[in-house]
């Protein structure tokens, strides 16, 4: 009964219930306590006369979930400060070793990141796959969540298992504002992670032309090789992205530069039919006197093409709270659902690297 009272959010019954002697430790199915249901479902007076009443504020759910988890999850700034005035410890993990603040940066709420900051949560603790919270904000849409974790003081140079950081995923994602922001906070332009990759690598490699730029003006290196040999120049011209390819020659990129399989950023063009790249490459040799010119029919054998991993994928968990809920669960498919799943198969799946099978055994799966 009080567990029904508390997801309704019905403040009257919750206080007579208590009244009459419920017992406020009882735990439901899902290892949740009725503070569990009144964070999720966001009635800060319910929350604060369970508070009274006793019930444990640190209480674990099922997998290891709190009720500031939950709070943090939904949004609720005001339920969220309810639990840290009544002692809830801003720290705890999950079974994926995530925290509230870990939850609320990735969900975009930015008004609880700054709640839990103002609570002393720890900004750069890891999740089990290394991600911090600044490192979710980086990938997502969220401005103010990236700008709140530096403004508190996140590590910009934490790296994950893959040697990754921040800025690599903005870079990815094409978030030129936030590359900007955390280079700005004194993100190392030029850090590479397990496979040489540099985040000027990952931008031309995604197409990010807004990107690039940010990055050569912060005076990213643009001969910065992968572990394969390759520079940004080879990534861009393999994928076809002429503009950016056009960038890196204006910036000094050597296009006769050959990577560890013999290849130049020309070849690649040939290689893959990229007839744009092909022409912008052609046009700066001649006008600088250095003309390379491949014969496709002839070009050499493409020795890594990398075969896009795969990642299964189901419709965005909505939550309810008149729904029966499995909270973990649906927040790890979140996790791989939203948009920024395609950073996770891109970077961090056991198949193969973003740099191609020579260059790495593949990262692990980043969740």
């Amino acid at each position: 009964m009080l567990h029904s009272a508390a997801l309704g959010g019905n403040f009257d019954i919750v206080t007579a219930l208590i009244a009459a002697g419920a017992n406020v430790h009882v735990i439901d199915g899902q290892g949740r306590t009725a503070l569990h249901v009144a964070s999720l479902s966001g009635c800060t007076d319910a929350v604060n006369a369970l508070l009274a009443g006793g019930v444990n504020v640190n209480a674990i759910g099922d997998i290891r979930w709190t009720a500031l988890h939950l709070a943090a999850l939904s949004g609720h700034t005001d339920v969220v400060n309810a639990l840290i005035a009544g002692g809830a410890d801003v720290n705890v993990q999950n079974n994926w070793g995530k925290t509230a603040l870990h939850v609320a940066a990735l969900s975009g709420h930015t008004d609880v990141v700054n709640a839990l900051i103002a609570g002393r949560a720890n900004v750069d603790v890891r999740d089990n796959s290394g991600w911090t919270a600044l490192r979710f904000a980086a990938s997502g849409v969220h401005a103010d969540v990236v700008n709140a974790l530096i403004a508190g003081r996140a590590n910009v140079h934490v790296i994950d298992g893959e040697g990754r950081t921040a800025l690599h995923v903005a870079a990815c994602f094409g978030r030129t504002g936030f590359v900007n922001a955390l280079i700005a906070a004194g993100a190392n332009v030029d850090v590479r992670d397990n496979s040489g990759w540099t985040a000027l690598c990952f931008a031309a490699s995604e197409g990010h032309t807004d990107v690039v730029t940010a990055l050569i003006a912060k005076g990213a290196n643009i001969h910065a090789i992968t572990n394969g040999g390759r520079t940004a120049l080879h990534w861009a011209a393999k994928k076809g992205h002429a503009s950016i390819v056009r960038l890196l020659l204006a910036a000094g990129a050597n296009h006769n530069l050959q990577d560890n399989a013999g290849n130049a950023a020309l070849d690649y063009a040939a290689i893959h039919g990229h007839r744009r790249v092909i022409g912008v490459i052609r046009e700066f040799a001649a006008a600088t006197k250095g003309q390379r010119v491949v014969d496709a029919r002839h070009a050499p054998a493409d020795p890594d093409t990398p075969t896009p991993p795969t990642i299964p994928t189901s419709s965005p968990v909505r939550l309810s709270v008149g729904t029966k809920l499995s909270v973990p669960g649906a927040v790890h498919e979140a996790t791989k659902n939203q948009n920024r799943v395609r950073f996770v198969a891109r970077l961090s799946t056991s198949s193969a690297s973003p740099a191609g099978v020579e260059e790495s055994k593949g990262p692990s799966q980043g969740r």
